[in-house]
């Protein structure tokens, strides 16, 4: 059975960016053999719900699409579930791998 991956993916994160690199990395994980979900929301509030939702429905991973604002809605996702978080997917009921769009990408650099 494939690994359940939920892609939370900002589209316009870096000027659009975001949407094309969140179609490639979906693409390249399922070519892995990895069953993802894209998830878009409509706007910060929306994505967090929908991050939140991903973390209650058990998926073994979340990825963000985005810059920092997208991480910080995973990770507020993920810490409020209890579950435990690694940035590096080493033994952990989730992970944050986070494909940067933006062009600061503070938080991602600075972890």
């Amino acid at each position: 059975m494939s690994r359940r991956i939920a892609l939370l993916v900002n589209p316009t994160s870096g000027k659009g960016r975001g949407k094309r690199a969140g179609a490639q990395a979906a693409a390249r994980l399922r070519e892995h053999g990895l069953a993802v979900d894209v998830l878009v929301g409509a706007d910060g509030s929306e994505a967090t719900e929908l991050a939140r939702g991903a973390v209650r429905l058990g998926y073994e991973a979340i990825a963000a699409v985005g810059g920092d604002g997208m991480l910080n809605l995973v990770l507020q996702a993920v810490a409020g579930s209890g579950d435990r978080l690694s940035c590096d997917g080493s033994a952990a009921t989730a992970s944050c791998p986070l494909p940067s769009c933006h062009a600061g990408n503070t938080a991602a650099v600075a972890s």
